[in-house]
């Protein structure tokens, strides 16, 4: 069912730990170490779907977070600049596993999709590493993803916009 796509998903081991390491909700900082092709891209765009969405992929049942979403909804996605371009793999990931027509993109002056909005009041912005720090402030967020590790002053700058409360995830290839 192409409509509801994230629901059919099935996790490999280690995106399953995952899943339910960040589902327990009792982790500030919650962090996926895995080799190129573990589907890191891939876990992520399927833990915001059950996050956003009001149907849930039976993995994610019964898990505290995805039951009940406490905080902002308002989401930042961080990641290197050539995974954003070209249709990067975050985008792609959402664009393959979320519902169609519940959810609007847009580039927003950017040379990437750098704003998703859902139906259920969701925002979500992409964030490249590349720029300014200055630009990390303003928004409260209820979560911040990191694709690979960030550099200090962003990070401090993200984590800051959590001051209501939220979680962060990092997914990361060791090198």
């Amino acid at each position: 069912k192409d409509q509801s796509r994230y629901e059919f998903f099935v996790p490999n081991a280690k995106q399953k730990e995952f899943i339910e390491m960040v589902g327990r909700g009792d982790k500030y900082i919650n962090l996926f170490v895995a080799a190129n092709g573990v589907g890191k891209d891939c876990v992520v765009a399927n833990i915001l779907a059950n996050i956003v969405f009001p149907r849930k992929h039976p993995q994610f049942n019964g898990l505290p977070l995805f039951q009940e979403w406490r905080w902002p909804k308002a989401i930042r996605i961080v990641t290197e600049s050539q995974l954003v371009q070209e249709m990067g793999p975050i985008a792609k990931e959402i664009r393959t596993w979320w519902p169609k027509g519940e959810y609007e993109s847009k580039n927003a002056g950017k040379q990437f999709v750098s704003q998703y909005r859902t139906k259920t009041g969701f925002y979500l912005d992409v964030m490249t590493y590349e720029q300014n720090p200055d630009e990390f402030e303003g928004v409260t967020l209820g979560c911040i993803i990191f694709s690979e590790p960030p550099p200090k002053d962003i990070f401090i700058r993200c984590v800051s916009r959590l001051r209501e409360g939220g979680i962060i995830l990092i997914v990361m290839t060791p090198l």
